[in-house]
């Protein structure tokens, strides 16, 4: 899973230039507008909850899942009228927070995402090709626009199989998820641990036994 990730939508005045080709004297030349796409990765991050990993079997072969139950808690510091000069007459056309996942149908129940204390409505998709499958939430542009820290609060559970990984999306991340499963051979890092340069990623087979087909029994 990877994120938040704030995208800021916003269109600006780009004042005029002397032109290279000669225009009549007294003719205004007008200043051009251009669109502009900004994303911010948070300041600080901290993901916590419990990974519990249990065996699914289908006729004599069995896999194991995982469901990851966890908060993801952080802070976004923004520069008043997002560093643009005043003179742009910059314009915040849209602004969202967006959420990736590899595979959707692995989310469970409805996530519940706050932003400032007020639980935000969700949307399917991250609208960003390049993210895929996840979710996202409009942000007022208000509160985009006078800048400061923009505080957000992610409760969410999803399910899978084979691996699970969270990419470390904040300046400051921390990652005290615990394991918990039956028979563990590998354990996770200690918090604190984890490289925040590469996250966590934990391989099912690495914490429960590997997976083999029952025995048919009469």
């Amino acid at each position: 899973m990877l994120g938040p990730l704030l995208i800021v939508e916003m269109r600006e005045s780009i004042p005029s230039v002397a032109s290279p080709v000669a225009v009549p004297a007294g003719t205004a030349v007008a200043p051009s507008s251009g669109w502009r796409l900004r994303h911010f990765l948070p300041d600080t991050l901290a993901v916590t909850g419990e990974i519990a990993v249990s065996p699914r079997y289908r006729g004599i072969f069995r896999a194991q899942t995982f469901r990851l139950g966890g908060d993801w808690r952080g802070r976004f510091r923004l520069p008043p009228h997002q560093g643009i000069p005043a003179e742009r007459a910059a314009q915040i056309e849209r602004a969202c927070l967006v959420f990736a996942v590899s595979d959707a149908r692995g989310l469970r129940g409805r996530p519940e995402l706050r932003v400032a204390g007020q639980v935000l409505p969700l949307q399917a998709g991250t609208a960003v090709d390049a993210l895929g499958d996840g979710f996202r939430a409009e942000l007022p542009a208000s509160a985009v626009e006078r800048g400061g820290d923009i505080e957000f609060a992610l409760k969410v559970a999803i399910e899978g199989t084979g691996d699970v990984s969270i990419v470390p999306a904040g300046d400051d991340t921390t990652l005290p998820v615990q394991l918990a499963a039956p028979v563990v051979r590998r354990r996770l890092p200690a918090p604190g641990a984890v490289d925040r340069n590469r996250g966590l990623h934990c391989k099912l087979a690495d914490h429960a036994a590997v997976d083999q087909p029952r025995r048919a029994t009469a």
